[in-house]
């Protein structure tokens, strides 16, 4: 792929580390700067993988959409808010126009934020400093429109065929060195596909600006909204111990460190031989697992401790890079309670832990 800004990102990184590891990192200023310049180009580069973690799972037919009647007025405000500052740091002006009641489609709310979280990224970009973005949500006959128009460097023709292809990237100058690796519009066209809708580019040439416009099925009229059923069971405390079982080190540390700060008791190991030791102290209420283990992988380690009934009550959290329905079914076979895919969001973490 060449010198890429991904390349300077790393580079940043290791700057911002010498600085934290100086002698001059006892002036709270430059320790304040260097950790949120390391904050910032962290963000960038896990955009990027999970970019293409994702278009790797569409193209293999194992992306699994969690679709649900979800008001689309509130993901698109909330994905324009996670924006804003990119949009600032470049002196654009934002429009955002929404319909004054909620628009319902049946949708995944965390795929319909990252397709305009990517539309609004394309947009930023790719218009010079000051320029203006226009983002809006409305309702046409049985359809969902969401319109994304920027005054940007715009397109002509041939980059308008091939805009959805992955890998494809308008030409850029060496004043507007922030393009990605070209996977955002491409992730974009399959993820609203997958949901039954269609994606349009078009501009009126090169400095004209350019529109994107999705298409979705609106919910129809009769459709039952969901409301919060009551429970007879109880989630897990708010402070639990928790095993983690993962080999890679530094993904078990960070792990290990993030649960800590909320308040749980956390251990790791990195084999299932070594798990299987320490449970039997430990007592975990909770475990997750990684299925990759070498020698006796996570599959394995799940079924052994659920042929000892002391470990019964355990709750067992798969953690894999595969999120298919039949990854998750493969998982349940061998006594998982959940399937978590990598890399997860503390979110994603916390949704299960509180899930009975």
């Amino acid at each position: 792929l060449g010198i890429s800004d991904h390349q300077i990102y790393a580079g940043f990184n290791r700057r911002s580390q010498q600085i934290l590891e100086s002698s001059a990192s006892d002036d709270p200023k430059r320790v304040s700067w260097a950790s949120a310049m390391i904050k910032r180009q962290v963000g960038h580069l896990a955009r990027i993988i999970d970019d293409l973690l994702d278009i790797a799972r569409i193209s293999q037919n194992r992306i699994n959409l969690k679709k649900a009647p979800t008001d689309l007025c509130q993901i698109v405000a909330q994905a324009v808010e996670s924006s804003r500052m990119s949009v600032d740091d470049c002196q654009h002006e934002l429009t955002l126009t929404l319909s004054s009641e909620p628009i319902w489609a049946d949708v995944d709310a965390d795929r319909l934020s990252q397709v305009v979280g990517n539309l609004l990224d394309n947009a930023w970009k790719y218009t010079p400093k000051g320029g203006h973005i226009e983002v809006s949500l409305t309702c046409e006959m049985d359809e969902v429109v969401l319109r994304v128009r920027d005054t940007g460097i715009g397109m002509d023709a041939a980059t308008i065929a091939s805009a959805f292809e992955l890998f494809t990237q308008a030409e850029r100058s060496l004043d507007r060195a922030k393009g990605g690796l070209g996977i955002g519009l491409a992730l974009v066209k399959r993820l609203i596909e997958l949901h039954g809708g269609r994606v349009e580019a078009s501009s009126a040439g090169r400095n004209q600006g350019s529109e994107f416009v999705v298409r979705l099925p609106i919910l129809s009229p009769g459709a039952a909204l969901p409301e919060a059923a009551p429970s007879s069971h109880t989630s897990l405390p708010i402070s639990c111990r928790i095993l983690i079982v993962e080999d890679n080190t530094d993904v078990a540390d960070a792990f290990s460190l993030l649960l800590e700060a909320k308040g749980h008791q956390v251990m790791t190991a990195d084999s299932g031989p070594s798990a299987l030791q320490m449970v039997q102290e430990f007592m975990p209420e909770v475990a997750f697992i990684d299925i990759g283990l070498p020698g006796m992988d996570g599959y394995e380690l799940a079924r052994r401790l659920r042929l000892d009934p002391r470990f019964a009550k355990l709750k067992l959290i798969a953690l894999s890079g595969y999120a298919s329905e039949e990854d998750k079914r493969r998982s349940l076979q061998f006594g998982f309670d959940q399937h978590l895919a990598k890399p997860a969001t503390y979110k994603d973490i916390e949704a299960l832990l509180a899930t009975p």
